[in-house]
This record gives C-alpha cells, structure tokens and sequence, in this order.
C-alpha cells in the first residue's frame, strides 16, 4: 500500500463559496470575531479566538456534522466570565477544508488541535467537547495531557456509542435499560434537529468533502472505539472532567455518559431532565450547561445560577 500524501490533498471548504450562497447565508464566516486560517498540512482550518487577552484559556471543539456555529449561544456567556475561548471548525467542517483521506479517525483530530494551538502559541487550555467532539476532547487529553490545563467537560459526548450494541454483560444491565424520557419542550428541540439537519444537508451540498468526512468519521471509531482512552484517563489523569448528558438525548443516549462515567470515576456526572442532543444551543438547555460549565472551570464555588 502506498503511503498517504502529506500535507493531504484536499476539497474546499465554505471559503470558496459565494457569501449568497444558503450555507453561508446559515452559517456567516463572521459568526465570531476575531477570525483567522491556520495553514494546516490537512487543509485551510478556520478558527476564531474571543476574549480577553490573557483569560483563562478554553478549547471548544464541535461535533460531527455541524461545525462552530455549535457555540454561538455559549461564546458570549464565557467571554462574559473573562475566558478567553478557541472556537474553530474541524477538518471537512464549515470554512475548514476537507484532506482527501481514507478515515478522518482520533488521530487526525488530535493531532490536528495539537498543531492549532501550536500556531496560535496557546501551551494548554482547558477543553470542552460536545458530541463526537466530547470524544476528541477525551482522545486529546489522553495523548497530550501537557497541553490540556485542568478542565474537561464532554457535552453529550460519543465514544463509546454503538447504535447496534448488544447486551453481552459487559455493561450493566441498569445502563443498557435507560431509556431516553420526554423532552421538556418537544417543539423547541424539533427546533434545534432540523437547524442540525439542515446544516449537514447543505454541507453535503455544497461542500465535496464533508460527506465523507462525516462517513468516514462514523466509520473509524472515533465515535464507539475509544474505550481505551477512557480507561487511561480513569486509571492515569489527573484533570478535572464534567459530564454533562440531556436524557432526551435521541442521537447519543444518556446510557453512554453512564458508560464514561464507569470508566472515567473521578468524572462529575451532570444529567439534564428532558434535555436532547443540542445542548449547547437548544432554548432553555444551554443556561442549564452553564449553570455547570461556568463554575467548574473557573472553580466558582457553589451552584452557578444567574444565567436560568
């Protein structure tokens, strides 16, 4: 088998699309401020970093399929604590190119974010991963663990997940048998799916590559391989972890931030009633993760309430 060229051939990325186009209509590319491209050896990576210079510095690393306008609810409430954030779109995301690659598997994402910061001479922060992102986020702390700060929280995280996963003793039985409740607002979290949805739709669309970065990532285990990271971060790390699961949750089912939570003990384990997948921007959600999110990484004492 021949090797893989490097730096990887790649497919454009929102850039290259015109600003009347729908998907950039959707998703504008000044969504933040501060806006920069990182010549990354796997494509263009488009990156933003908000607030104030010299803040505690946080990592926000998205999910599958829709890229940083994941965060746009949840930026401001940390600038307004005085966090200094990096929000940016994965390789085949959003205005990030796409590598023409056999598997976008862990260790293209790690080692993607390892370089990201290295760019930006960021020598660690804390991290905050949602969804596939949450999976990333566990993956990079057990690799370089020198670069993460202190804090990791994983919103609705995959890594352990198999959709077709059998009963085979390997887990509870009191974890196989959750089952997802009623969410608290069926039609506000209709909302956020079908701004989901759209999203992968028009990607797949307009961007050539993000078809199969999303297959491609389903397909390498980087959504249900990942039970030796977890193992080594419960036997080995000593940062922080927050999970944080809605047990509505139809795409990812709360059982999995069971299943972490098993393997990772020392973890802070957060189930949000009648929450679905779209923590981070589902109406009425979001000012519940940050009534988490905010006191655990800046060590706030006590139950952070005022964005109810």
């Amino acid at each position: 088998m021949s090797p893989s060229p490097f730096p990887a051939p790649v497919s454009h990325s929102m850039e290259a699309l015109p600003a009347s186009s729908p998907l950039r209509e959707l998703y504008p590319e000044d969504t933040y401020s501060g806006g920069g491209y990182f010549p990354s050896p796997y494509g263009r990576t488009k990156y933003w970093i908000n607030g104030p210079e010299g803040g505690q510095k946080v990592v926000l690393i998205h999910g599958i399929s829709v890229p940083a306008i994941a965060f746009q609810k949840l930026v401001p409430i940390l600038v307004k604590e005085g966090l200094q954030v990096l929000i940016y779109d994965l390789p085949g995301r959003g205005y990030s190119e796409a590598p023409k690659l056999s598997a976008y598997d862990a260790e293209l994402y790690v080692v993607h974010l390892a370089l990201l910061l290295q760019y930006i001479k960021w020598d660690k922060a804390d991290i905050v991963g949602y969804s596939m992102g949450g999976a990333v986020a566990a993956a990079f702390t057990a690799t370089f663990p020198h670069l993460v700060a202190d804090n990791v929280t994983l919103l609705a995280s995959a890594g352990l997940y198999k959709a077709h996963e059998d009963d085979s003793g390997e887990w509870d039985a009191a974890i196989n048998d959750i089952k997802p409740e009623p969410e608290q607002n069926p039609e506000v979290s209709a909302e956020a799916g079908k701004l989901s949805l759209k999203l992968r739709e028009l990607q797949w669309e307009y961007l050539p590559g993000a078809k199969n970065a999303f297959k491609t990532s389903l397909s390498s285990g980087v959504i249900g391989g990942l039970r030796a990271t977890f193992e080594t971060l419960g036997n080995t790390s000593t940062k922080r972890f927050l999970v944080i699961h809605g047990t509505a949750d139809k795409i990812v089912p709360y059982r999995e931030a069971h299943k972490i939570n098993k393997l990772v003990p020392q973890a802070k384990l957060v189930l949000i009633k009648g929450a679905s997948h779209a923590l981070p921007f589902e109406e009425g959600t979001l000012e519940k993760v940050a009534d988490e999110l905010v006191p655990f990484v800046t060590g706030a004492e006590g139950r952070h309430s005022k964005y109810r």
